[in-house]
């Protein structure tokens, strides 16, 4: 297995973690104190385990941007490489990395923890 995809398995996990808590915490059982960092934390780490899945999957895990483009050109490569390959979760992870980008950057905004089930 590829450093990439253990990385994405531990960031997938640790968003697992806090998505289970969260539903603990619907039934009143739960362990940590879910702040907007937590939930802003779970989004980003789901959002780059599935992109670092879906590099791998699209063979651009060795992709290096050339100088002077944009760091975010990478991530929209991958998502019009799903689509080019007609992987249905192009738009998911599309949808997931708008998600990921208000979380991280939309701080003004507050994540509402229903919504990160």
């Amino acid at each position: 297995m590829s450093i990439g995809l253990e990385v994405a398995d531990d960031f997938l996990l640790f968003a697992i973690e806090i998505k289970d808590q969260l539903e603990a915490r619907q039934a009143g059982k739960y362990k940590i104190t879910l702040t907007q960092g937590v939930l802003r934390t779970c989004i980003s780490r789901a959002y780059y385990a599935a992109f670092l899945y879906a590099r791998c999957v699209t063979d651009l895990e060795r992709y290096r941007r050339p100088i002077g483009i944009r760091s975010a050109s990478i991530h929209n490569k991958v998502i019009d490489r799903l689509k080019e390959m007609d992987i249905p979760v192009a738009d998911m992870l599309y949808n997931l990395k708008k998600a990921r980008g208000k979380a991280d950057y939309n701080i003004r905004s507050t994540i509402n923890p229903n919504k990160v089930i």
